[in-house]
């Protein structure tokens, strides 16, 4: 019996085990911590489904948490076929910061339910790769980058050795999981800007050659490979589709060890990328820093790839690392890739997120240089379009053991390989002027070495040019140098008060250039480009906003694909505006009418300004500023028997016409004038105050003068019978007491005791 009742306990309690804990098959489930990426709309749809194998359950159910509040909530009734019951579901996560938490139960009736399946902590967001060699990963300086967000997400807990089998989800740069400190940094930045979760993976491997990162052609997947690695877990995460951008910091091994032949080794990979990844919309490649070697014979040529990489595929972004602080000859510290991070970001939210900053948010890159004398001893570095470059100082440096030396700029611009003879700099918005200490016949010119080390530093330790924003320029090896083409001849042929036309002659061969026309409407200090024209034309009309009585300074110069002319100058006036007619009259002993007329072009005038004075030829002080069509104005508050200078000024912008004046001397006060209403002033003497009293309502001012018509008191008043008025501190003595109101003027004397 002892047996028997062993064998029914051990039977119900597998039947209640049964009972509790289902068996089910997920077919979709999310994991942990997992991203999905976002779609257009900026959600992602989430399937969870499978098949419940336990027989006697009527339904399943959903419920989606966001942030621990119930977000959603969906149920199906099963259906069983020999193989169990199938369910599926669909719901939607917003790219937001809040975490989703998936509850899946089975329902035997509806007070009889158990937990399947509990996922936490998902959120949807954007997804972007980084490879490369140790300056991808960032392994130097991860123990100073301490940040941590919830919402920057990974894919592999083992970092960059990644087992094979690791395939869970991890919060991002936590011990092992690294994605670095630059990766990190542009998490940052987009998370605490958008408000958008982000994943990275990163496949770089410290210390290999562009080859290591090759794919297996047969099989891209292949996990003895370090591409296949990254491609398997994109593939497992299910981001391999939706990747945005692929960071590619990479090279050092190959100007290291002199590996030649950077170029032809880049595109197979460019081009596995662009099928592995199919969203790829940017490819964002790093050019290295000057690697810290006495000499290389790659160095320069990657160097010079990296720059020109955009030049060869349209969708890749190349940005600088020259000039990063803490630069070892290798690798930075964490405050150089932080900044390289924040560097990044700017490019990714012009990118990816419609970023309305993109004032010099790029590296500077050379377009062309060329000798612009036919003496050959001097030569124009063009850069970029919008960059403003800064040539730098000289920089005062110490060894460790104290001995202080200085690194000049022009001693490491190279011509034919060979430095000392650029004697000076000189930068102006997008390009430098290098004055040669003599004439040069060099064809190439170089800017930084392409590797260094001396007996005072281990690395390049100096100056760099930069634009207005700190990025530094990218290095440049070996551009070919142009000749100078031959300054056009600008003239202006007429002016006329919305018009006006240059022309010119050009002295470059026919069809082999480009004439580049602008306007500059300060004096000369800032041009901007009127328009771009064949070298065939002769002559060009502007009426591109001009105003009247305006001075513009026009300049021209030809340009090719290699070289630019020096530009030549000219300007033009437009026709002023003419003031006619301006009047003046006294209407009181303390008002004055004025009235005149302006001529204009046709786009009229914004305002007139009229000043005055109690002298002819200075002290005017503005007293109005009228708009169009404003042509008089009535100046009240005066003195009696005063004379006045008055003058206006027609204004539209920047440009304004010539002051026209007159004068006028206001009337005297004889006394009281025909209808004016009496007044009563009451204490008379009196120390502090006054009371004034009309028999009906009036409106107007009242003035306080002494005996010599200085006035002590003004004094506004609307619909008043009755004015209490305290006084100023006055001296004793004899004062007039002036109330004009619409109907006239009255006047009484007030003594002050």
């Amino acid at each position: 019996m002892k047996h028997v009742y062993l064998l029914v306990l051990a039977g119900w309690w597998g039947h209640l085990a049964q009972a509790q804990a289902p068996q089910v098959r997920f077919s979709q489930l999310p994991a942990p911590l997992q991203l999905f990426p976002r779609d257009t709309a900026s959600r992602a749809e989430v399937p969870v489904g499978g098949r419940l194998l336990t027989p006697g359950y009527q339904q399943v159910s959903l419920q989606v948490f966001r942030n621990n509040l119930l977000h959603s909530y969906q149920r199906q009734t099963l259906a069983y076929d020999p193989f169990g019951a199938q369910f599926s579901f669909k719901s939607s996560i917003r790219a937001e910061l809040a975490e989703y938490r998936f509850d899946v139960y089975a329902h035997r009736s509806a007070t009889d339910s158990v937990r399947l399946a509990r996922r936490d902590s998902v959120v949807c967001g954007d997804v972007f790769l980084i490879n490369g060699q140790s300056n991808a990963t960032t392994e130097t300086g991860m123990q100073e980058y301490t940040y941590r967000n919830e919402f920057h997400r990974t894919f592999g807990r083992t970092g960059f050795e990644q087992k094979f089998a690791d395939t869970l989800w991890t919060l991002a740069n936590r011990p092992g999981a690294l994605v670095g400190v630059w990766g990190g940094e542009l998490m940052r930045l987009i998370t605490e800007t958008y408000r958008i979760p982000v994943c990275i993976l990163n496949g770089g491997v410290a210390g290999t050659d562009i080859l290591f990162q090759y794919p297996n052609p047969a099989l891209p997947e292949d996990l003895t490979t370090s591409y296949g690695r990254l491609l398997y877990r994109a593939q497992r995460a299910n981001l391999h589709r939706a990747a945005k951008a692929m960071f590619w910091r990479q090279g050092e091994a190959e100007a290291f060890f002199n590996y030649p032949g950077y170029a032809r080794r880049f595109d197979p990979l460019y081009r596995a990328w662009k099928r592995d990844y199919p969203a790829l919309e940017r490819i964002y490649v790093f050019q290295n820093n000057i690697i810290g070697q006495t000499s290389s014979q790659t160095a320069g040529e990657v160097l010079e790839f990296q720059r020109r990489s955009p030049q060869m595929y349209p969708d890749v972004v190349a940005l600088a690392t020259v000039g990063l602080p803490g630069y070892d000859g290798t690798h930075f510290n964490a405050a150089g890739y932080v900044q390289s991070g924040r560097q990044l970001f700017r490019l990714v939210a012009r990118d990816f997120y419609r970023s309305t900053d993109l004032n010099q948010i790029n590296s500077p890159t050379l377009r062309k240089a060329f000798y612009i004398s036919p003496q050959r001893d001097a030569i124009r570095l063009v850069f970029d379009e919008g960059q403003a470059l800064r040539w730098p100082a000289d920089s005062s440096l110490r060894t460790p053991a104290g001995r202080a030396y200085t690194r000049r700029m022009v001693d490491f611009v190279y011509l034919d390989g060979k430095r000392g003879n650029v004697q000076r700099g000189d930068a102006q918005a997008n390009h430098v002027t290098l004055t040669l200490a003599r004439p040069d016949s060099a064809r190439r010119i170089s800017y930084l070495p392409a590797a260094f080390k001396d007996s005072l530093s281990d690395f390049y330790d100096g100056p760099h040019l930069r634009n207005g924003r700190g990025l530094a320029a990218f290095a440049f090896q070996d551009v070919p140098i142009a000749e100078a083409l031959p300054a056009p001849n600008l003239r202006t042929s007429s002016a006329e008060y919305d018009t006006v036309r240059v022309s010119w002659t050009v002295f470059s061969p026919k069809n082999s250039t480009q004439l580049l026309l602008e306007r500059s409407d300060d004096g000369g200090r800032s041009f901007r480009q009127l328009a771009k024209l064949p070298d065939s034309l002769t002559g060009f009309v502007d009426t591109q906003n001009l105003l009247r009585g305006f001075r513009y300074v026009y300049r021209l110069r030809s340009v090719d694909d290699f070289r630019e002319s020096l530009p030549d100058t000219a300007s033009a006036v437009t026709p002023g505006f003419q003031l006619l007619n301006l009047n003046a009259r006294a209407l009181s002993p303390s008002q004055v009418r004025l009235e005149w007329a302006a001529t204009v072009g046709p786009s009229g005038f914004r305002f007139s300004v009229l000043e005055r004075s109690t002298r002819p030829d200075s002290g005017f002080a503005e007293i109005a500023r009228l708009p169009y069509p404003t042509v008089s104005y009535t100046d009240s508050l005066l003195r009696a028997n005063t004379l006045y200078f008055y003058r206006v000024r027609v204004i539209n912008g920047p440009v304004e016409s010539a002051p026209l004046g007159t004068n006028v001397r206001t009337a005297a006060i004889t006394g009281t004038e025909p209808g004016a209403a009496e007044f009563r002033l009451f204490p008379n003497p009196t120390r502090q105050a006054i009371t004034i009293e009309w028999p009906t309502a009036q409106t107007g001012y009242l003035l306080l003068t002494d005996v010599l018509g200085s006035v002590r008191l003004r004094h506004p008043f609307q619909q008043r019978r009755r004015l209490d008025l305290s006084l100023p501190h006055l001296a004793p003595g004899l004062y007039l007491l002036r109330a004009e109101t619409g109907t006239g003027t009255h006047q009484k004397k007030l003594l002050v005791e």
